[in-house]
């Protein structure tokens, strides 16, 4: 009696282990999740350094540190980039960059080697270099998805503080003689008092680095009352114009330039720049939204109004509307 009671003992305690050891294989369950995505991408702290020569003639370098998190990272869920708006200053270490990156559900990041096909997982401590574009390649937890990021770090190529203008001759001049006409498309009628005047205007197009294949136009001019109105819109290759899009001063916060100017435009430095017919320059940095005066200058001896062009390779040029000199300066 007292083995046939030790043996039931023995099967309860074994039964409880097992139902104790299957309960812990359940609070142990990993759920695997098949979506992916970066969903915040930042910089640390990064090095500049700077060249300068003392009057002795020799030559310096100067560091100094850009903040962790200064300039924020766009993250293009639509066409798979990440890329900074705003360009870092010139001389950046961009080939010793420490960046933070998270994804959605845990998903996996794997960088790919500048050099081979190559993948390596992500780690938070090392230094990656960033002087080419980079492909970040996330993997889900089920192991069965993957998506590919482009990642870029724009940096302002050149230390220059303004134009450095040179005389050119009037046969190498891009100037048409007739200025550029407005296709307008649909028209508003609630916008039509900022319409505007179309003898006094200033336009330009440039690259729109937030988007591949695609110009950017911008057009500042005068409304019928003489207020000053500004318009722009994004063109991509291979479609027809988009709409043009009006500025309300409310965007603008004020900061625009004075009435009663004609204005000139060009884009150069990755600014906007307004040559005004008083002889001042307004630039703005935000493509067009909000204007301060520039410290960049107009060429020795020329003064008053004068009308600047980009050409197809984004050189800056310059024609004195009184004398009919021109310059020109490379971007």
């Amino acid at each position: 009696m007292k083995r046939t009671f030790l043996l039931l003992c023995v099967l309860l305690a074994a039964l409880q282990l097992t139902t104790a050891c299957l309960g812990s294989d359940d609070d142990d369950t990993t759920t695997y999740y098949d979506d992916v995505a970066v969903v915040s991408f930042s910089l640390d702290a990064m090095n500049i350094y700077t060249h300068t020569t003392s009057s002795k003639g020799l030559d310096s370098v100067y560091r100094t540190t850009i903040k962790a998190g200064a300039y924020a990272m766009t993250i293009d869920q639509l066409n798979h980039e990440i890329y900074n708006r705003d360009s870092l200053p010139y001389g950046t270490d961009v080939k010793h960059v420490v960046c933070s990156l998270a994804t959605r559900n845990n998903a996996v990041p794997y960088f790919k080697s500048l050099y081979s096909d190559t993948l390596w997982v992500y780690n938070v401590k090392d230094s990656m270099d960033f002087s080419q574009e980079r492909l970040l390649r996330v993997f889900s937890t089920d192991g069965n998805h993957q998506r590919d990021y482009k990642i870029r770090l724009n940096v302002k190529q050149s230390s220059a503080q303004g134009p450095e203008w040179m005389v050119a001759s009037a046969s190498q001049s891009p100037f048409s003689q007739e200025q550029q006409t407005v296709e307008w498309g649909e028209k508003e009628e609630e916008e039509a008092a900022h319409w505007p005047v179309l003898d006094n205007y200033g336009m330009v197009t440039c690259p729109y680095k937030y988007q591949l294949n695609t110009t950017y136009t911008l057009l500042l001019g005068n409304d019928a009352d003489g207020h000053i109105v500004v318009w722009h819109r994004t063109t991509t290759e291979g479609n027809a114009p988009g709409q043009w899009v009006f500025m309300t001063s409310s965007d603008t916060r004020g900061k625009t330039m004075p009435e009663g100017d004609t204005y000139s435009l060009a884009f150069f430095n990755d600014l906007m720049l307004a040559f005004s017919s008083k002889g001042k320059i307004y630039q703005s940095e935000d493509w067009g939204l909000t204007w301060k005066e520039s410290s960049y200058a107009l060429p020795s001896g020329v003064s008053g109004q004068v009308k600047v062009m980009n050409d197809s390779n984004g050189a800056l040029w310059l024609l004195c509307v009184e004398t009919g000199s021109l310059w020109t300066a490379e971007k």
